[in-house]
């Protein structure tokens, strides 16, 4: 069996929460906020644009921001070719 790349996954669109989205500590405490985020904030986008692939980035309240993505997958799925059913 292979070795599992991320670095190779491909996705339609990436959707990426502005920096100032409230942060929200996951259930295993795996993350924190403080001064590094701004970092891996541009670190992401920086990411993003490299593999050339679309994406937004999100910001506002938590519905504006849901509203954004949703928009985001929309417009990716209207642009995919359709398939003969």
């Amino acid at each position: 069996m292979g070795a599992f790349r991320l670095t190779a996954l491909f996705h339609e669109v990436y959707i990426v929460c502005d920096v100032g989205t409230p942060f929200a500590q996951d259930e295993l405490a795996t993350r924190s906020d403080g001064p590094h985020r701004p970092a891996l904030h541009d670190a992401y986008l920086r990411h993003v644009r490299e593999t050339g692939a679309p994406f937004v980035v999100v910001s506002g309240s938590h519905a504006h921001r849901l509203e954004q993505a949703a928009s985001a997958v929309d417009a990716m799925l209207s642009e995919r070719p359709r398939l003969a059913a």
